[in-house]
């Protein structure tokens, strides 16, 4: 029995010849709990203190519908059990959940020891965490614009980015900090390809000619394109075009979600629910939710 993760044994050269070949189904219920305790007795078998506990995980996951969501599949699970055994709990918004999540994709997820995370490799001392942030957030908005207008099932995986797509938000990201040193802009994005498409998971790399990349869990990709808009002088025309689009609500709902937890923008976030409250029925039943989530 050879296990592997999908993404990893895509290419071609990475197949095992002479195996047959299956895709493990999500956790259910008892797998989940299973998984926290093994989770938290590794931990304490290797002589780390985790502030929480594997119980008090496992009764957040069935009294939030938003964790049981994410919890029956094993990455997001073990991110969820990474975030509540240094913090003991986890974020009570999903938009701050998924912001945690992202970001520890982007900087700790299969980082080895000893070797330097995204930001240490780009040695641009003045580019951080929120930058990173930032350019990944254009990324999700992107693609998000690029996913077909019936494309309702959430479970979906993002739409996909060419090459060309993701070299030129890249490298207009990286332009600022570096000019037209054509060298050194060529580094700086091969290294964030390498960390994006190599490591962590959070842009796949398609096996595909031309050369592609994806957003594999759709709901990060909601978030990013949601906190790009945020983000955006043109927030309000950004939200307001795109709300009648059945696959901009969550985008739109997680927006709103994380602007009401950090404070963020309340003011633009009471202007668009203003004029939603002028446009169709559906755009008014978005604004009453949107307003629920500012209480």
């Amino acid at each position: 029995l050879v296990t592997c993760r999908v993404r990893d044994y895509q290419h071609p050269q990475r197949k095992v010849p002479g195996f047959a070949e299956e895709t493990l189904a999500p956790f259910n219920d008892e797998q989940i709990a299973q998984f926290v305790k093994a989770w938290y007795a590794e931990l304490i078998a290797t002589r780390r203190q985790p502030l929480g506990t594997p119980d008090q995980l496992i009764d957040s996951i069935r009294e939030r519908p938003a964790l049981a969501e994410l919890a029956p599949q094993p990455l997001l699970l073990t991110m969820m059990a990474i975030i509540h055994a240094g913090k003991n709990t986890l974020a009570a918004a999903r938009a701050l959940l998924y912001d945690e999540c992202i970001r520890l994709l982007l900087l700790r997820w299969r980082k080895e020891p000893g070797q330097p995370d995204v930001l240490d490799a780009l040695k641009l001392p003045q580019f951080g965490a929120d930058d990173l942030m930032k350019m990944m957030a254009q990324l999700g908005f992107l693609a998000h614009d690029k996913q077909p207008a019936d494309a309702d099932d959430r479970r979906s995986e993002g739409a996909d980015l060419s090459r060309e797509d993701v070299w030129q938000v890249l490298e207009q990201t990286f332009v600022r900090y570096v000019g037209r040193d054509e060298k050194r802009l060529h580094a700086l994005i091969g290294t964030v390809l390498h960390g994006l498409a190599g490591r962590n998971g959070l842009l796949v790399k398609r096996n595909s000619e031309p050369e592609q990349y994806t957003f594999p869990h759709r709901t990060f990709q909601e978030f990013l394109a949601g906190d790009h808009i945020r983000r955006n002088a043109e927030y309000l025309k950004l939200a307001l075009d795109r709300a009648p689009l059945a696959h901009w609500q969550e985008v739109l709902v997680l927006m709103v979600g994380y602007q009401a937890r950090t404070g963020a923008r309340l003011a633009a976030e009471l202007d668009l629910i203003r004029n939603l409250l002028a446009r169709s029925p559906a755009e008014q039943v978005l604004a009453g939710e949107r307003a629920s989530r500012l209480r």
